[in-house]
């Protein structure tokens, strides 16, 4: 059999997640226990030496609030527009919501706190409408 080498978009995706990981000041064990993996597959990850089913980037890009686009090196995505961008603050209170929700180690309690912040959201873009 073969060795597999990481393709380039393997290296690129794996690269784009440990900046993103390291600007926010996350640990590879806080990445891996908001996308459900052991930190030693986040470093794997991140090495380029496994590949990321789409289902575990796209939780990956919610623990690290960016679309998950943002993994894809700039010549494989389509231009987002100027308003998709997130300013600094808002990205900072979905980390702090984040880190909030993960201490929170009651699963109904959890469950009900996603649903209070789902409920506001739906509130806030009726009352905007």
């Amino acid at each position: 059999m073969k060795p597999r080498f990481p393709s380039e978009l393997d290296l690129a995706t794996g690269l784009r997640i440990r900046a993103r990981r390291r600007d926010l000041g996350m640990t590879q064990m806080e990445l891996g226990d908001a996308a459900g993996v052991s930190f030693q597959q986040i470093q794997r990850y991140e090495n380029g030496a496994n590949r990321v089913s789409a289902s575990r980037l796209y939780r990956i890009a919610l623990a690290l609030a960016v679309d998950i686009a943002y993994f894809l090196p700039p010549h494989a995505r389509a231009p987002e527009p100027q308003s998709q961008v997130q300013p600094a603050g808002e990205l900072q209170e979905a980390l702090e919501l984040f880190r909030a929700l993960g201490a929170i180690s009651d699963a109904s309690l959890r469950r009900m706190v996603v649903r209070v912040a789902q409920l506001a959201a739906a509130s806030s873009i009726r009352s905007s409408a």
